[in-house]
Parts: C-alpha cells; sequence; structure tokens
C-alpha cells in the first residue's frame, strides 16, 4: 500500500501497489509477501462475492527498483465491475491498516 494514500477513498481503484522498504530482502522473504498479499486478495474476493473462488485475476503491472514496489492490477472475470474491484483492494488495504496498528488478526487474515 503506498504511502499518503486514504485507505478508505470513495474512488474506484483496480490497483494495489506493495511497498516493501530495504535493501536487502532475501527472495525467500519476497516470494512470501507475494504469497501471503495473494492469500489476501483471494479470501476478501471471495468473501465479499460470496462465491466458492475468487472472481478477480491478479496481475502484475509494475514492478520498480531498488525498494520493492510491486502493483498488482484487479483483471475481473465473469461479470465483475470495476466497483468490486474497488471494493476487494479497500478491504484489504484497511486488513493490512490494522495489522499494522493492532497485534490482532484482522478478519480476512489467514497469514500464517
Amino acid at each position: 500500500m503506498t504511502k499518503g494514500e486514504s485507505p478508505i477513498s470513495k474512488e474506484t481503484i483496480k490497483s494495489l501497489t506493495l511497498d516493501i522498504e530495504g535493501s536487502l530482502l532475501s527472495f525467500d522473504k519476497f516470494i512470501k509477501a507475494q504469497e501471503q498479499l495473494a492469500i489476501l486478495l483471494h479470501e476478501v474476493d471471495k468473501t465479499l462475492a460470496n462465491k466458492n473462488r475468487p472472481l478477480i485475476n491478479w496481475r502484475i503491472s509494475q514492478v520498480h527498483s531498488g525498494s520493492i514496489h510491486l502493483t498488482l492490477e484487479g483483471m475481473p472475470q465473469d461479470q465483475i465491475t470495476p466497483s468490486q474491484i474497488s471494493e476487494v483492494i479497500k478491504t484489504v488495504e484497511r486488513e493490512i491498516v490494522t495489522i499494522l496498528e493492532h497485534p490482532i488478526r484482522p478478519k480476512y487474515s489467514h497469514f500464517k
């Protein structure tokens, strides 16, 4: 989640940027961060859509060097609207803020 962005914005968004600061991030930790973000995105997607499977495909739309800035863009499957993608992203942003502010497991978190 990019710093300075409001996690509860009213605008329709289709992408989420994961910022991982630090120059000595191991490959294993980078892979783990991606896996955990994917789990969270899929769980929120399934729950909000009331389906047994995710309805949004996520593709990498940008990667920046230095500290890692990985941007994922929601690509709808079936009859998904941009506002549904936006709702998944906003929910994930709120979940990440909860994790950062409080040492409790948020509603959609299935982190191991």
